[in-house]
């Protein structure tokens, strides 16, 4: 019996490395075949794919610090217009409070009304006010996106890549895929700046 088990051992020893020689010689044979330019190619194939940083891009961009900037300035101006007619409003209602005794109850109902009304009229304009703010911001991003896919068009085209993938897809990758700084270098050059117009003029 023990030598039976000898012998099997021996088998596979003899089939395991008759096994990896016949790899070696056809690993051999594909290298001989195939021109030294296509290997070399391959070895310095990237598998066409690409990473890049979507949200670092569109949040240092030159244009987006800018946009933000002057959102900020717009929210800090409009704040300002708001809180001058809050202000005025709250006058009127102290006004109208202190006036009630020497009012009939017909004039106070008709004060009342005018002044339910210009409250209305307050939460209207505060409202569509923030809203093309936010508007505004919107059609600025989407501009500054507008700029930043021709500029992975030519990235992808240079690097000949076929795949182009944004790094929160991404697990684990070499960091010679990854081509952000340069995406955003290009993109400060094509954009150094996004002047916004103001969707008002300030009271």
């Amino acid at each position: 019996m023990a030598m039976m088990m000898s012998s099997s051992g021996s088998l596979l020893v003899r089939a395991s490395r008759a096994y990896e020689n016949l790899l070696f010689v056809v690993t051999l044979v594909v290298f001989a075949v195939l021109p030294l330019g296509q290997v070399e190619a391959q070895e310095d194939s990237n598998i066409g794919i690409l990473v890049v940083d979507m949200q670092k891009v569109q949040r240092d961009a030159a244009a987006s610090v800018s946009v933000t900037e002057q959102i900020a300035a717009l929210r800090s101006e409009l704040g300002a217009v708001i809180a001058k007619r809050s202000e005025a409003i709250n006058l009127e209602e102290t006004e109208l409070a202190q006036e009630r005794d020497k009012l009939t109850a017909e004039e106070l109902r008709t004060l009342a009304r005018q002044f339910e009304r210009k409250v209305f009229a307050h939460r209207d304009f505060e409202q569509q006010e923030t809203t093309k703010l936010q508007l505004l911001q919107a059609q600025a991003r989407a501009a500054i996106r507008g700029r930043i896919i021709p500029i992975l068009t030519s990235v992808m085209r240079e690097r000949n890549a076929q795949i182009m993938l944004d790094k929160t897809q991404v697990v684990l990758s070499n960091e010679a895929l990854d081509v952000t700084d340069e995406v955003l270098n290009r993109l400060n050059e094509a954009l150094p700046t996004l002047i916004l117009s103001p969707p008002r003029d300030p009271e």
